[in-house]
């Protein structure tokens, strides 16, 4: 049962009516027949198969027949997907808890997969992981520090960001100690020791434009160079960065080719040899 009470304001009137009328009344409150309390989920429910839904994901294979992608099960999760010559298997899922503890992994980022089998994705709140024959690790961790800079998200694998040697190329977002701003930048990490590829504070050769140079494909070769492709308003070109080695830039947009002019660059494919 409710207890209504209302407020009814007239304007002023020169024939004396009550400038307000208040009224209560009650209301009783009756539940239709039908309805009935169920519950939809919780913490108990244990469910041993779930339906593949389709997901808009890219998809990343090696040579030996293996390919990897995201997929949503039945709308209720994430999880990546390794398909293998004996079925397709789960190899992450959200839900689970995070390394360290505090929260749960989160959905995940773009694949990648190298020739010995070994993914790499990224997981929201967590880094970057990766799935080989002996298990899970970790092998850059949201919030930890990067040299001097703190490691602040958003971290994304291309198709080819995993070389069959295990080494890695991934953007990711940082933040300087010294004045808190937050960058974007490229990095390698070559036999687990990380290093800086580029940043979005400094200017890429041959590359000009009003708008900092936005990052669009990245892999890595089996000798642990680099090679990205990046645009400004006024353009994109493609780079190569060798260990230790100053940025390169090898083709770009407007450069001549052979008596003709190239216009448009896209596709970015690194082979391992």
């Amino acid at each position: 049962q409710v207890t209504v009470r209302a407020n009814l304001n007239f304007a002023a009137r020169a024939d004396r009516i009550p400038p307000q009328l208040i009224g209560i009344t009650r209301v009783n409150v009756r539940p239709r027949i039908d309805y009935r309390v169920s519950p939809l989920a919780g913490t108990e429910d244990v469910r041993s198969a779930y339906k593949m839904r389709r997901v808009l994901a890219n998809i990343a294979g090696n040579d030996k027949g293996q390919f990897v992608f995201r997929a949503s099960l039945d709308g209720l999760s994430t999880c990546v997907v390794l398909y293998e010559p004996t079925g397709f298997r789960c190899i992450a899922s959200a839900g689970e808890p995070r390394p360290l503890g505090g929260n749960i992994i989160t959905p995940f980022g773009q694949p990648a997969i190298n020739n010995r089998g070994d993914v790499l994705f990224a997981a929201s709140g967590v880094g970057l992981m990766l799935v080989t024959p002996g298990g899970t690790t970790y092998p850059i961790q949201d919030g930890a520090y990067f040299g001097d800079y703190v490691l602040a998200g958003n971290f994304t694998v291309a198709k080819k960001s995993l070389n069959d040697y295990g080494d890695i190329v991934f953007a990711f977002n940082y933040r300087r100690t010294s004045d808190n701003v937050t960058l974007r930048a490229l990095a390698r990490l070559f036999e687990g020791e990380p290093e800086f590829v580029w940043s979005s504070d400094q200017p890429l050769p041959g590359l000009t434009g009003a708008t900092v140079p936005n990052l669009e494909d990245w892999g890595i070769d089996k000798n642990g160079n680099v090679y990205f492709q990046a645009a400004t308003n006024a353009g994109r070109a493609l780079f190569r960065a060798e260990r230790s080695q100053p940025l390169r830039r090898l083709v770009g947009q407007g450069d001549a080719n052979e008596g003709s002019t190239i216009n448009q660059i896209s596709g970015l494919q690194v082979a391992e040899d």
